[in-house]
């Protein structure tokens, strides 16, 4: 009985220092590494986006009459517009290596208005008057990506709501159809949005006659338009 608690004992005795000294050995496991972790895919500019920018638009315009702005002895109202704008953009870019290809149609509210006050020959009945309420663009994009960074031409179609006013004596307005060409840089601050700077010009969209449908006097004025815009624009684009 003796023999067995003691062997009992030992055995147990054994069995706790040669745990606790186990223990205090060194590991002969080395630390554990992770593998290098995986790059960031590129960034790219392929997507649908939507947007909102405002800006300034300037230009000039003329009114005539139905002889064109051409009987001697007349002077014809000429005089500068400006004002400012607003709107909003829907585009789709695609993206080559770092070639950039992009559709873009936008449309923008309008203040860019001037008059002038009676001439010689013409008299405006009080003051002509040209203003454009809204303007609206389908332009192709072309860029060149770096990164994050997209310089870019456009160009396309321009459509012009227009009015002209003869003072009280005629008046009227119009949609009209005009070409637009332009440049901008879009910078990408997040995956999902980009800020943009961006120039236009569209071009003359043509007379249009605003007074009375004959050529009596005072009747057939017509106004001759173009104009700038430079805009800056915040876009969102799905899938970044």
């Amino acid at each position: 009985m003796v023999k067995s608690f003691l062997f009992a004992s030992a055995a147990i005795s054994a069995m706790i220092f040669g745990s606790a000294f186990a223990a205090d050995l060194p590991s002969t496991e080395g630390p554990i590494t992770k593998g290098p972790a995986a790059p960031a895919p590129p960034f790219s500019w392929t997507g649908f986006y939507v947007g909102a920018q405002g800006g300034y638009g300037w230009g000039h315009s003329t009114h005539c009459d139905g002889t064109g702005c051409n009987v001697p002895g007349v002077i014809y109202p000429q005089f500068n517009t400006s004002g400012a704008t607003l709107g909003g953009t829907l585009g789709f870019n695609y993206q080559i290596d770092n070639v950039v290809l992009g559709l873009e149609g936008d449309y923008s509210w309008a203040d860019i208005k001037g008059s002038s006050p009676n001439t010689a020959g013409f008299g405006c009945g009080g003051r002509c008057s040209t203003e454009i309420n809204g303007f609206g663009t389908i332009r192709g994009r072309l860029g060149y990506a770096f990164g994050q960074f997209l310089p870019y031409l456009t160009g396309g179609v321009a459509f012009t709501n227009l009015k002209a006013s003869l003072g009280n004596v005629a008046s009227g307005s119009t949609m009209r159809t005009s070409g637009t060409v332009g440049a901008g840089v879009e910078y990408a601050f997040t995956p999902n949005w980009s800020a943009k700077a961006e120039y236009l010009y569209i071009t003359d969209p043509g007379k249009f006659r605003y007074g009375p449908t004959t050529c009596a006097a005072p009747g057939c004025f017509t106004t001759r338009n173009d104009y700038s815009v430079f805009r800056v624009g915040l876009n969102y684009r799905f899938g970044g």
